[in-house]
């Protein structure tokens, strides 16, 4: 017995349909909090302190 594991995905479900989904998401409930002042928040590009968070491009790298 001959196992084939790279299948196309219609073997598996058509695409849209009931029993197969594309994706999943879970957005968990953000508590409301005290918000920056308009200045603070133009500048971090959000109001939310919480989704204040920094850039770091590449990982560990500085």
């Amino acid at each position: 017995m001959e196992l084939n594991f790279i299948e196309p995905l219609e073997s598996y479900c058509s695409v849209p349909s009931k029993n197969c989904s594309l994706a999943m998401a879970f957005v968990p409930i953000q508590p409301w909090e005290e918000l920056y002042s308009e200045e603070e928040g133009f500048e971090a590009g959000t109001v939310f302190p919480s989704l204040d968070k920094p850039f770091e491009c590449g990982g560990d790298r500085k």
